[in-house]
C-alpha cells in the first residue's frame, strides 16, 4: 500500500492492490498501511493601522516580525503587507518573518514627510501540536540604521489547535488467491482509527469495483459502506469494510487487479 500525506489539506492518500488468480495460487504479504493527518489550522489576517507622521530620510523597509515565540511550526500563507501615503502605494508578499525577508524601498523625494496607512492580509498556519499565542509586529527600519526599529503596530494572534486524526487500513494487499468461475469469495478491509475514509477508483462504478475493468470479475462492498457518490467509505462508527468477490462464468484464467485511492479526512 503506497501512502503519501498531504499536510494542511486534511487529506491523505494510499493505494490498495486487489489481486486474484483464477486457477493460479497467488501469495502476497499483508502489510499495515497507516494514514495520519498531522493537521494545521489557519488564522486569517485583515488588520489596518495608521502610523504617526515621520520623515523618510533614506531607503526604508517594512517587515513582519514575531516575538515571544521561537517555534518553527508557524508559517505564512499569502500574507501581503500594503502601505500607502498621499504620494505612495506599495505592497509586498511576506513569506517569512524578519527584516531579511523584506526588500528596500526608496522615498519619492528627499526628506519626504509621510503618514502611512498599513494593512496586513493573508493567513497564518499553525502546524504545531497545540494552540499558539503569537505576538506580531509590523516594524520599519532605514538603511544604515538597521538597529533603530520603528514599530508601526503590534497585535497578538490566537492560533487554534490543528486538526489531528488517523486511520489504519489492513491488509496492504487484499489477495483472494486461487478462485473459480461462478463462485463468490469474501474478504474485508480492516479499519482502525478516528478519521473518515473514502475509497475511490477509476475502475469503480456505482460502488462496484471491476478488476482489470472486467464485468466478469468484480468486488462489491456491503451497501452501508457505499456512499451517495458510489464510492466506498467508513469511519469509527462503521469500522471494517466487508467485501465480496464475484467471478462470472465467462471469466478467463489470469491475474486480476485494481488500484484504489483512499482519502482520509478529519471529522
Amino acid at each position: 500500500m503506497i501512502f503519501t500525506a498531504l499536510n494542511g489539506n486534511h487529506t491523505a492518500r494510499l493505494f490498495i492492490l486487489f489481486l486474484i488468480a483464477i486457477n493460479l495460487i497467488f501469495i502476497s504479504q499483508a502489510l499495515a498501511a497507516e494514514m495520519f493527518i498531522g493537521g494545521a489550522s489557519t488564522t486569517k489576517l485583515n488588520d489596518e493601522e495608521t502610523s504617526s507622521s515621520f520623515t523618510l530620510t533614506g531607503d526604508y523597509k517594512f517587515f513582519l516580525n514575531k516575538i515571544t515565540m521561537s517555534e518553527n511550526c508557524i508559517s505564512l500563507k499569502n500574507v501581503i503587507l500594503y502601505w500607502n501615503s498621499p504620494v505612495t502605494f506599495k505592497n509586498q508578499y511576506i513569506r517569512k518573518f524578519g527584516p531579511e525577508n523584506s526588500h528596500w524601498n526608496s522615498p519619492q523625494m528627499p526628506n519626504e514627510r509621510v503618514q502611512y496607512r498599513i494593512k496586513l492580509t493573508g493567513e497564518i498556519v499553525n502546524n504545531c501540536k497545540s494552540p499558539q499565542y503569537l505576538s506580531l509586529d509590523v516594524s520599519m527600519i532605514f538603511k544604515g540604521h538597521e538597529n533603530d526599529r520603528k514599530s508601526i503596530f503590534a497585535k497578538t494572534v490566537t492560533l487554534p489547535s490543528p486538526e489531528i486524526c488517523s486511520a489504519k487500513l489492513t491488509p496492504d494487499i487484499i489477495a483472494f488467491g486461487s478462485v473459480s468461475p461462478e463462485r463468490s469469495y469474501s474478504q474485508r478491509i480492516n479499519y482502525k482509527g478516528n478519521g473518515n475514509v473514502e475509497i475511490t477508483s477509476r475502475s469503480m462504478k456505482n460502488g462496484r469495483l471491476r478488476l482489470n475493468d472486467s464485468d466478469d470479475v468484480y468486488v462489491n462492498a456491503s451497501s452501508e459502506f457505499v456512499s451517495a457518490n458510489n464510492s466506498w467509505q467508513t469511519d469509527p462508527r462503521r469500522g471494517d469494510i466487508p467485501l465480496t468477490l464475484y467471478v462470472g462464468k465467462s471469466a478467463k484464467a489470469g491475474k486480476y487487479q485494481a488500484n484504489l485511492t483512499a482519502t482520509l479526512t478529519c471529522p
